[in-house]
């Protein structure tokens, strides 16, 4: 059984979140290189990368209030628009990645789940099984979900990461850390200090401390990533989470160096 460590690029990362739809093909294509490096160093852990939505998904999804369903033809045809955007930033995160060389398979999360009234109720991980095993990298990323009930509901993706997890450690894969990468240094503080280490307890002090996203964000952004990253702690699930613009990071992260950075574990 090969190891499995997560890695979430955060949309702020990947994207200018302050100019609509403008993606940063260099930073990709330099975490995919550092990727690529790592893995060249550690051949026994396999990799699932999820990257969020930034200046792309989180803008339309703002306009026609996606997360929270629709119920008229514009929030129909807006949760369409929503879904046919996040999809471009991946089809250009993948063009990026694989430029440097690494083998990646885009996986559109609202083809794998289903969701009623916002919680999933069926997913399909089946095609993400048949990458790990091919040694190819699974890619998801922050979509739509197409919900029973309320016609769409909004996934980021670390709650994309969190319920592949939840199935594969079913499975009984071994998923060994979860790092999530974006513009913060960590999880920061009012006054802009990394806070070093998060647990569940600490947490119910901490939140309202918790800075969040000063650009469009439907997911909740800082607050968001920490307490999806203290469910997966419940699974037995380490979150780091560091900058992806200090270069060199992502490979020390990956290789098991020890970075600047926030620790969650429950």
């Amino acid at each position: 059984m090969k190891e499995i460590i997560l890695i979430k690029l955060g949309g702020s990362l990947i994207t200018d979140k302050s100019r609509p739809m403008t993606p940063r093909p260099d930073i990709i294509r330099r975490l995919g290189t550092e990727i690529k490096s790592a893995l060249s160093k550690k051949k026994n852990i396999r990799i699932i990368l999820s990257h969020g939505s930034g200046s792309f998904g989180h803008i339309p999804a703002k306009k026609y209030g996606t997360a929270e369903g629709f119920q008229d033809k514009l929030g129909r045809l807006g949760a369409c628009i929503t879904n046919d955007i996040a999809a471009r930033l991946n089809r250009i995160v993948i063009q990026e990645l694989i430029s440097t060389g690494l083998a990646v398979g885009f996986i559109p999360p609202s083809s794998i789940f289903v969701a009623e009234n916002g919680k999933t109720t069926k997913v399909f991980v089946d095609p993400i099984l048949i990458l790990l095993d091919k040694g190819i990298i699974p890619v998801i990323y922050g979509d739509v979900i197409w919900d029973t009930k309320k016609g769409s509901s909004i996934f980021s993706g670390e709650t994309c990461l969190k319920i592949i997890s939840r199935e594969l450690i079913k499975r009984n894969w071994k998923i060994s850390r979860n790092i999530q990468l974006g513009i913060e240094k960590g999880v920061l503080d009012r006054n802009g200090e990394i806070i070093p280490l998060i647990t569940l307890m600490k947490f119910r002090k901490l939140h309202k401390k918790i800075n969040g996203s000063a650009n469009p964000d439907v997911t909740g952004g800082m607050w968001h990533k920490v307490k999806e990253s203290l469910e997966m702690g419940k699974f037995g699930i380490e979150t780091l989470i560091a900058s992806g613009e200090v270069k060199g990071l992502a490979n020390k992260a990956l290789t098991g160096k020890k970075v600047s950075g926030t620790i969650i574990s429950v």
